[in-house]
Formats: C-alpha cells, sequence, structure tokens
C-alpha cells in the first residue's frame, strides 16, 4: 500500500518488510501530509482508521473498503482538507462504520464551518 504526501509520493512500491501490515485492526497514519490514499482494498479486517493532521481532500478511495466484507468501524480525518459536503456519501458504502470524525477542539475540516451544529455520530 502506499500514500502520496505533498512532498511527492512515499512507498511508492507496495510496501515489503511490514509483515501482514493487510491483517491490522488499527491503522494510525496520523501527521504525515497524505494527499492521497490508495490500497485499502485488501485490508478487511482494519475497524479503526486514524487520518487526523493530513491533507486530504477527498474521500474517493475509500469506496475501496465499501460492503460487507470489511470490518471498518472508525474513521478519525479531523485537520485535512476536506470541503465538498457530497463526499459524506460515500461513507453510506462502509457497512459496519459507526463513529467518523471531521472536528474536535479546533481541530477540523473546512466543511465544518458550514455546519454549526456539527457533531459525530
Amino acid at each position: 500500500f502506499f500514500f502520496q504526501a505533498e512532498d511527492g509520493i512515499r512507498d511508492a512500491q507496495e510496501s515489503r518488510g511490514l509483515g501482514d501490515v493487510y491483517k491490522r485492526q488499527t491503522l494510525n497514519l496520523a501527521c504525515n501530509k497524505i494527499r492521497v490514499l490508495t490500497g485499502l482494498a485488501t485490508f478487511f479486517k482494519l475497524e479503526r482508521l486514524y487520518l487526523p493532521h493530513n491533507r486530504i481532500s477527498s474521500l474517493q478511495h475509500l469506496k475501496a473498503l465499501h460492503g460487507d466484507a470489511f470490518s471498518l468501524r472508525l474513521i478519525d480525518f479531523r485537520d485535512n482538507k476536506l470541503s465538498d459536503l457530497n463526499e459524506l456519501n460515500i461513507l453510506g458504502g462502509l457497512s459496519k462504520l459507526e463513529e467518523v470524525y471531521f472536528h474536535y477542539k479546533g481541530d477540523t475540516n473546512p466543511f465544518c464551518a458550514n455546519l454549526p451544529q456539527y457533531y459525530k455520530k
């Protein structure tokens, strides 16, 4: 799996030597300047995905985790660059999703500024 950071592509080749990273239940990629996240289609056991303090502007890559075969229950997107409310529809395909964080104590996304009553569900 790899991700594209603001300063280029990190780990452009598939990661090796990380063991069975795709079997992880928790993946924490906080504070990595990530703009695009790809390669999640094999993370069937992933339950918690932490992506705060990055530069993600689209949720399109989460479509790879749609369906009942995936276990994702929590996503933390605090302090990213999400601005299009329509992108939230993508979360509807995450069949086991229970918690999503976009804003907490000032760590926010641009679209949250237009939602004064925002809270997590």
